[in-house]
């Protein structure tokens, strides 16, 4: 195996662990009362970023440093079959933005918008991680 390709699998190795990691972080912040959904949702968009990333990497390039979900998957669908729809990752960006900057207006998340998100980020890593065979 050459060098590149070996660089390539640590960052995509690196990237899904992250990614993994995100998503048990949540799914616990999702089953807790006291936490606020859009931290969850949040950190959902988090773990689908990075399983996106990790798909890119596995191709041999530099994961662009974006937190738009639709234009990672256009990348990552080199690499990735996925079933998350474009809406759903649009979805899943918007509520990165959220959890970053609420609005003080108060557009959060309820509890089932955060579940729905939630099971787009898990179809994502799901994808990616079976994709790469580190599943």
């Amino acid at each position: 195996m050459s060098g590149r390709a070996d660089l390539g699998d640590a960052a995509s190795r690196h990237w899904l662990s992250l990614s993994e990691q995100d998503l048990a972080g949540a799914e616990a912040l999702a089953a807790s009362a006291a936490v606020e959904p859009r931290l969850g949702a949040g950190l959902a968009a988090q773990a689908a970023e990075k399983a996106l990333k990790g798909a890119i990497a596995a191709a041999g390039a530099a994961p662009p440093r974006t937190h738009d979900l639709v234009r990672l998957a256009q990348l990552a669908r080199a690499t990735v079959d996925l079933t998350a729809s474009d809406a759903g990752l649009r979805r899943l960006t918007d509520a990165y933005q959220q959890a970053r900057y609420p609005d003080p207006a108060g557009s959060d998340y309820d509890r089932a918008e955060s579940s729905e998100l939630l099971q787009v980020a898990r179809a994502v890593v799901a994808d990616v991680t079976n994709a790469l065979g580190k599943g």
